[in-house]
């Protein structure tokens, strides 16, 4: 203040704003939470989220989030998006 490109009178006072980066939060771990439950709990926090299918040959693990990126606990800015890896059964 005053806005760029303004004339201010010689001594007066400038005020000006610096940025400390965006926003950031922390991403939810969402490992062994069913696709559904992992999407929303994400959204919920503020991500987008992109899921990628993985093959499993364990069927407790069908539909389960295995892994994420980034992991649970990272900061990370607000607003950017997570992927999930979703088991599916295969074979």
């Amino acid at each position: 203040n005053p806005n760029p490109g303004t004339e201010a009178p010689k001594g007066s006072t400038v005020q000006i704003t610096v940025s400390t980066g965006p926003e950031q939060a922390t991403v939810p771990d969402v490992v062994n939470e069913d696709e559904d439950t992992a999407r929303q709990i994400l959204r919920d926090a503020g991500f987008s989220v992109i899921v990628s299918r993985v093959d499993t040959a364990d069927p407790s693990q069908d539909g389960v989030v295995v892994e994420q990126d980034p992991e649970g606990g990272t900061e990370t800015e607000s607003g950017s998006t997570v992927r999930i890896f979703v088991a599916r059964l295969s074979g």
